[in-house]
C-alpha cells in the first residue's frame, strides 16, 4: 500500500471478504508536493503546519505581501531575511548544493550576511568573497579553518577519493603542501600527486590516513 492513499471497504453480497479500494489522496488546492524553489518549500510548510501567511510573517519577521511574494514567485528571500526562513523550514533546502563557490554562497545567506559581512568577519574585502563565489580564485590557506567552520569539511563526503579527503584535511588543519610534507618526510610533488589523484599514498602512510580519517574506503 502506498503513502498517500486511503483505503475504502466494499462489501458485496456475494463475497465473504471486503475488497480494499485504494483511492488517491488529493492533496490542497495548490499545495507543492515537490517544492522546487525556496517560496514553494515555505508553502508547504506553511500548508504542512496549517498557518495562514500572516502568521508566517509574523513567525520570520515580515509583511503579509512579503510571504505572499516569496509564495508566488515574485521575488526571493533577501539575505536579511533568510536565518529565519531557514529557521521556520528547519532545514536548509539548498544544502544539496554541490561545488565551494555555492556552498560558500549558501552559508553566507543562511547567517544572513552579505558578502561585506562575511569579509569583515574573516578580514578581507568584499570583492575577494566575490571572487571566491564566483569561482574566480581560491580562498590562501590560512583562511580554509574558518571557512570550513561555515561550510562544513568534505571528510565525510563519501564519493570524496582519498586526495580529496587529504586536500580537505589539509585546509581544515591550515597548513600548506610543504609544510605537510615536512611533517610526513615526504616532497612537496609527493603531497601534490596525492591530492590530485595521480597516485596513491604508499602503504606505510596507510595507519596515519586511517588516524586521519581519511583511509582507503571499500
Amino acid at each position: 500500500r502506498s503513502r498517500g492513499q486511503r483505503i475504502l471497504m466494499a462489501a458485496f453480497p456475494f463475497c465473504q471478504s471486503n475488497l480494499e479500494i485504494p483511492r488517491t489522496y488529493l492533496f490542497p488546492k495548490g499545495y507543492p508536493a515537490t517544492p522546487n524553489t525556496l517560496g514553494e518549500h515555505i508553502r508547504k510548510r506553511r500548508m504542512d503546519l496549517g498557518l495562514t501567511q500572516a502568521q508566517v510573517a509574523r513567525l520570520i519577521g515580515v509583511t503579509l505581501m512579503t510571504v505572499y511574494g516569496w509564495e508566488r514567485g515574485r521575488f526571493t528571500p533577501a539575505t536579511r531575511h533568510l536565518p529565519g526562513v531557514l529557521r521556520f523550514l528547519g532545514e536548509d533546502p539548498r544544502a544539496q548544493v554541490q561545488g565551494f563557490a555555492a556552498r560558500l554562497r549558501a552559508a553566507r545567506e543562511g547567517l544572513g550576511l552579505s558578502q561585506k559581512g562575511l569579509g569583515m568577519r574573516l578580514g578581507v574585502h568584499p570583492s575577494t568573497v566575490w571572487h571566491w563565489e564566483h569561482g574566480r580564485t581560491q580562498p590562501s590557506i590560512q583562511f580554509w579553518p574558518l571557512i570550513l567552520d561555515l561550510i562544513g569539511s568534505d571528510l565525510a563526503e563519501p564519493r570524496a577519493t582519498t586526495g580529496d579527503r587529504l586536500l580537505a584535511l589539509r585546509r581544515a588543519r591550515g597548513v600548506t603542501q610543504a609544510e605537510l610534507a615536512t611533517e610526513l618526510g615526504l616532497t612537496q610533488q609527493g603531497i601534490s600527486e596525492w591530492e590530485r589523484g595521480l597516485r596513491q599514498p604508499p602503504g606505510r602512510f596507510e595507519k596515519w590516513l586511517q588516524n586521519q580519517g581519511i583511509g582507503r574506503r571499500a
